[in-house]
């Protein structure tokens, strides 16, 4: 878990350095809202309109059968109403990266070209950041809600059935220390090879230097982006895997439940529902932990960059009044 914890840390600082502004927080809060609304359709709504349905139509109740349907109605209307709400999230993406760029630059007053270099390599990673950084926020936070809303959806329709479907976790946890120690040193490596490519590829240009510089920078790129590609396949064919295994797990156990009469039919479509809903979140809201991983490396060079000789300065990025 360290790893993991060292991560979380990193962005930890850089929210509080850089993010913490009225833009991005309001903006957050507006996607938490539209999330957990969400994690309420597809977590609990969507397995209990499939469990009263199947009832309904077992046992003839039209009753049951408008409830499920009424259920389904709800969600929909559910997602294409929070839907809105990514609105302010994402303007606040675009309004944090523009004031992170404007404090960063005028913190950092370019005296000299190797300075404008620093800048434009600084302000590339802002940008690279931000997004990834957008893109962590819209996996983990809706797949974290969901899936633990299906976990208690699971574990009321079936005690049972709701322990099974916790043995996946320690599997996801090994997978992600693993990746995460692994692409830190993956994107080190690609991150400073772009650097040196944009380099060396402007003094090729320029007329300054030969092409065997930008070569053997794009070499090293490729060593670095073939290390993140081979730890992706790890983490995707091991998550699928376990997404798929222990709901499978729970379908024999639930049939078993229901042959014995411990389960109706339409709780036991209700829990196939909600588990595979829990293990494609789980897979989904995991993997932005990975993320995490990649945009950590990017994170130690802003700060880096913009504390030269190891002298922290004022945090640039405040709010505009």
């Amino acid at each position: 878990m360290n790893a993991i914890v060292k991560s979380a840390k990193l962005h930890w600082r850089f929210y509080r350095e850089f993010l913490n502004n009225r833009y991005f927080n309001v903006g957050l809060a507006a996607a938490a809202t539209a999330y957990a609304l969400r994690a309420a359709a597809s977590g609990m709504f969507i397995p209990y309109s499939l469990q009263e349905v199947t009832n309904g139509l077992f046992n003839r109740s039209s009753h049951l059968l408008g409830q499920g349907l009424l259920l389904l109605a709800l969600s929909g209307v559910i997602y294409a109403a929070s839907e809105w709400g990514f609105k302010p999230f994402f303007q606040g993406i675009a309004r944090s990266i523009s004031l992170i760029k404007i404090g960063l630059v005028n913190s950092m007053a370019p005296r000299n070209g190797g300075e404008r270099d620093r800048i434009g390599r600084l302000v590339n990673d802002v940008d690279f950041v931000m997004w990834n950084l957008g893109g962590i926020i819209n996996s983990m936070l809706p797949n974290a809600l969901t899936a633990f809303v299906a976990e208690m959806t699971l574990f009321e329709m079936s005690p049972l059935l709701g322990l099974i479907g916790l043995v996946g976790l320690p599997v996801y946890i090994a997978v992600l220390e693993h990746y995460v120690r692994g692409v830190h040193i993956a994107r080190a490596v690609e991150r400073r090879a772009y650097g040196e490519s944009i380099q060396a590829a402007s003094e090729y240009i320029e007329g300054r230097a030969g092409p065997d510089a930008f070569i053997v920078a794009m070499e090293k790129w490729l060593r670095g982006i073939d290390k993140n590609i081979h730890l992706d396949r790890v983490y995707w064919s091991i998550s699928f895997g376990t997404g798929y295994a222990v709901p499978t797990a729970i379908a024999l156990v639930g049939v078993d439940l229901a042959n014995k009469g411990r389960l109706s039919i339409g709780s036991l479509v209700g829990s196939m529902s909600a588990a595979l809903t829990m293990y494609t979140a789980l897979v989904n809201a995991f993997w932005a932990i990975c993320l995490l991983g990649q945009n950590a490396v990017v994170i130690d060079r802003i700060f880096s960059m913009r504390e030269p000789n190891g002298q922290r300065s004022q945090s640039p990025a405040q709010p505009l009044p």
